[in-house]
């Protein structure tokens, strides 16, 4: 019975300085997360390069698999629904298109007074078990540095439109 077995890991070190744009190809300020599958077992990572939306995917060995571009101004919030937060994989040279990842809107009432987020990642089927993983972390990197945590703190919902990240 597999009920409680830890199949993947995914886990981001602490930085002082993350998220700054300016400074984000530096070791001390960019995004990363580590996959382990199974647990104690590096399969690959997710870096942030440069400026915010630039990701990269690598497998154990620290090469170069995906990088994932997205979008110059990310739109989150109740209304916006018709602004699509798309963050296309590409091959390591960045000249072919091999998949994406999509934060969808959930709907006026999920946007504005709850936490769901809706999530749609394509990747291409001959990518290996490993890096599918790496992939799937991608989306909680994602998640993490442009959605999470954006509600008003007095109110608990999402002001009306948030236009993030167009400077960097």
């Amino acid at each position: 019975m597999n009920e409680l077995l830890e199949i993947i890991r995914i886990h981001r070190n602490f930085k002082c300085c993350v998220g700054c744009c300016w400074c984000a190809n530096a070791d001390c300020c960019a995004h990363e997360v580590y996959v382990e599958s199974p647990p104690g077992v590096l399969v690959g990572t997710v870096r942030q390069d440069y400026w915010r939306g630039h990701l990269t995917l690598r497998d154990a060995t620290g090469q170069d698999i995906l990088k994932a571009l997205g979008p110059c101004c990310i739109c989150n919030g109740p209304l916006c629904c018709c602004c699509e937060n798309k963050f296309t994989l590409f091959t390591r040279d960045g000249q072919e298109e091999k998949g994406a990842i999509y934060k969808q809107y959930a709907g006026f009432v999920n946007e504005a007074f709850t936490n769901v987020e809706k999530y749609t990642i394509e990747f291409p089927i001959e990518l290996t078990v490993q890096m599918k993983a790496v992939a799937l972390a991608t989306l909680f990197l994602v998640n993490f540095m442009y959605f999470a945590g954006r509600k008003n703190e007095q109110t608990g919902a999402d002001t009306a439109c948030d236009i993030l990240s167009c400077l960097c």
